[in-house]
């Protein structure tokens, strides 16, 4: 974050650094702080006091990503990875992952929610799942108990299929599917599998 004293605009103006590829973005304060918990407190007094430059904030974020949170601040909508509305939702997973979890590192609820969202119109039409990655992503970087675990375990409990990716998905990911499925179970109409006794009885061997 870069403050400095000049004039009128630039009282409020901020610079985020970023490590990756040494991207500076200024950014009015005012804007920057108006819904990241983590902005807000990086900018009071008694944190930049503690930093070689006052006016100056390092962050180790992915310098598109960062750049799609600062879209969003000043136009209120995610940047797809292309201007083509051919990009495919499982190439779209994991970035909308990867947007949660910047706004998870920054306490920005409602860039939560807005990729929230996003993952929620990708998905709502389309019988697939969010790709293992995204899942992988999700699951390495939040808690149990977030709500984005939950909506991604739904998706799969909901639309439960065979796929070998299965297999792939964190533990902790399909311990939540399992869980789910369950509930999902007393909903569904159909066979009962199981009263077909001899389907698991071990024929004898020649």
């Amino acid at each position: 974050m870069h403050d400095t004293d000049g004039g009128t605009h630039a009282e409020d103006s901020n610079k985020a650094q970023h490590d990756a590829n040494q991207v500076e973005i200024r950014i009015p304060r005012a804007v920057l702080c108006s819904s990241s918990k983590f902005f807000q407190s990086a900018t009071k007094d008694e944190w930049a006091l503690l930093r070689d430059k006052k006016q100056t904030i390092t962050v180790a974020f992915e310098s598109g990503l960062f750049q799609a949170y600062v879209h969003w601040l000043y136009f209120g909508t995610i940047p797809r990875l292309t201007n083509s509305s051919s990009t495919t939702p499982p190439k779209d997973s994991p970035y909308l992952a990867k947007l949660y979890v910047l706004g998870e590192e920054i306490m920005d609820f409602r860039f939560k929610n807005a990729i929230m969202d996003n993952f929620i119109a990708v998905y709502s039409g389309r019988k697939i799942f969010p790709s293992v990655e995204a899942v992988a992503i999700i699951y390495g970087a939040t808690v149990g108990g977030s709500p984005m675990r939950r909506m991604l375990a739904e998706i799969y409990a909901y639309r439960a299929r065979g796929s070998k990716d299965w297999k792939c998905l964190p533990k902790e990911a399909l311990l939540d599917i399992v869980e789910l499925m369950a509930e999902v179970r007393l909903c569904v109409k159909g066979n009962k599998p199981w009263l077909n006794v001899g389907d698991y009885h071990e024929k004898e061997k020649d």
